[in-house]
């Protein structure tokens, strides 16, 4: 058994530790939030200063069009940590590994985090299609009891495959291992108290919607949409959802059967991104001591790849270490080598970044994970959010009526500052920083992602431009058949003219004649009228498409 560092690992002058980190995106809009009624004792997310509250190394570890992105035009805030813990959420909850020999360890919910890409652009109010953020919550595991064994490497496996998911992800998956494994957590982060056992065993009875809500999304959600965040000003801002999604704020926790679509969770996946960092003596010399392997073939471990890919620990005799050929690859592919003989591991996935290293103070790597590598991840998370985000809305206008150049005029400006603001050739001045850049965003498909819907732009442009010069066409047609009309007409009116005259000249008795018919012109024009009608209608429709 693998056993892990503990402790936790942001508090000033710590020691290495292991943790893991739970990222839920959602899409937002800013909202201004009643300062007055908001309670002293209320949790806020408090905003974050990149130039005072982030250490300097983190700042100038990336080029300055990526500081600018991450740090300036986005909003970092997090809840203070005393208000946290007055709260009753920073104390240690028991997870009860039930199934594996009723073994039983603490694990401390650290105060969440808050990261609005777009957030200080102006117009808050306003939902361009890049306005996406990320509530973080971290775990980790306090400092172990004398008297009992800390977790283990499978612990961490397990923990981590279990508290990642924001929604059921199957039936049958709440009533077994995970309603057990975490009934001592709180069922809402934003106030505490009630616990999920407590909370399950009073919605007995209940839909299966309901129950499934207390345990998975209420936890998540509690924090997205009740907790205001203070800005630099004094001023409080609440995050709500876009006003072209059906859930309303107030809705969300009072009827969360309106949210049961990806629409109000952005992402379509029910489990939530996870960086985890597990801390153990040696790194992935202990693994390879113990299993008989090749330190610098990160690969060749099972328990590697079930870290990297989020899966729960094997019961089999076996153990975790067994790994199948098609894991072996796609574990090799994800993972990045510069320090693998030294038993420091990196990986990336789409769902998941990972490490695996030895406990030492120098260099903090635990520290570097959480922070500059961190970041970059972020970044393409972020990247690979928005893409899924404009194909989404590709879609929706595709489905829709004709009346959508304006639309989608708009949206492809936005890609363009998309493409302009965050679509940048160089990330970093480091260059073990842009080899695990290069690793991490070949795992998340990102350029794939990019491609395509670069090309569903493009050829949506391409259609509607062949729509817009049918329909000019076809007005040319009309507009070429009335000048000839009118062609017609005037020299018609001009022969009219010299042969009325003539007319008249010749017997002026006609004269009467020409009287009556000026006389019962009037009567004539409504059923002329009747025959421009239909012409005249096609043109005004042809008109309004075209604006």
């Amino acid at each position: 058994m693998i056993e892990l560092e503990t402790g936790d690992p942001w508090k000033k002058d710590s020691k290495p530790a292991s943790s893991s980190r739970f990222l839920l995106p959602f899409s937002y809009t800013l909202n201004p939030a009643n300062a007055a009624a908001v309670q002293a004792d209320q949790l806020c997310f408090r905003q974050v200063q990149p130039k005072k509250d982030f250490e300097r190394e983190r700042l100038l570890y990336f080029t300055a069009e990526t500081a600018n992105v991450l740090f300036q035009r986005a909003i970092w805030a997090e809840i203070d940590a005393s208000a946290w813990q007055n709260a009753g959420l920073s104390g240690p909850f028991l997870f009860h590994s039930v199934e594996r020999d009723n073994r039983t360890f603490s694990v401390c919910l650290a105060p969440p985090q808050l990261v609005l890409f777009e957030g200080q652009a102006d117009n808050r109010t306003a939902h361009p299609p890049l306005r996406h953020g990320f509530l973080i919550q971290d775990v980790f595991f306090p400092e172990a009891d004398p008297a009992h064994r800390p977790p283990s490497l499978d612990d961490l496996l397990e923990f981590n495959e279990l508290f990642r998911y924001i929604d059921r992800p199957f039936p049958g998956h709440l009533d077994g291992f995970f309603a057990k494994a975490l009934k001592n957590f709180p069922a809402d982060y934003s106030t505490g108290g009630e616990t999920i056992g407590a909370a399950l065993k009073a919605a007995t009875g209940t839909a299966e919607n309901n129950r499934s809500f207390v345990c998975y999304k209420k936890r998540w959600l509690s924090l997205l949409y009740n907790v205001p965040l203070r800005m630099y000003d004094g001023q409080y801002l609440l995050p709500v959802p876009p006003t072209n999604i059906s859930c309303e704020r107030h809705q969300l926790l009072d009827n969360h059967l309106a949210c049961t679509s990806n629409n109000c969770l952005l992402y379509a996946d029910n489990r939530a991104f996870v960086w985890t960092a597990a801390i153990v003596k040696g790194g992935g010399s202990s693994l390879a001591e113990q299993y008989d392997g090749k330190v610098d073939q990160p690969s060749e471990f099972g328990h590697w790849c079930k870290l990297l890919n989020v899966d729960k620990p094997d019961k089999t005799p076996e153990g975790s270490h067994v790994i199948s050929a098609f894991e072996k690859k796609w574990t090799e592919e994800r993972t990045y080598q510069r320090w693998a003989e030294y038993g420091t591991w990196y990986g990336y996935s789409y769902h998941s970044g990972a490490m695996l290293a030895g406990a030492l103070s120098e260099p903090p790597l635990w520290r570097y994970f959480g922070e500059m590598y961190f970041d970059q991840v972020l970044l393409l998370f972020y990247l690979r959010i928005t893409l899924f985000a404009f194909s989404r809305e590709l879609t929706r206008m595709n489905q829709g009526d004709s009346e959508q150049r304006d639309a989608f005029n708009l949206l492809r400006a936005s890609f363009a500052k998309f493409t302009n603001l965050y679509q940048f050739p160089l990330i970093s001045n480091q260059q073990q920083g842009l080899e695990m850049y290069k690793v991490a965003r070949k795992s998340m498909d990102i350029d794939e992602l990019f491609k395509e819907v670069q090309e569903e732009i493009s050829s949506t442009h391409e259609f509607l431009e062949m729509k817009a010069n049918r329909r000019l066409g076809k007005i040319a047609n009309i507009i070429a058949i009335l000048a000839a009309v009118a062609a017609f007409g005037s020299l018609l009116s001009e022969d009219l003219r010299k042969g009325v005259f003539t007319f008249l000249a010749v017997d002026k008795s006609r004269g009467v004649l020409l009287f009556l018919v000026f006389l019962f012109a009037p009567f004539l024009g409504k059923p002329i009228s009747r025959l421009w009608r239909p012409l005249i209608k096609r043109i005004s429709e042809i008109r309004r498409k075209m604006l």
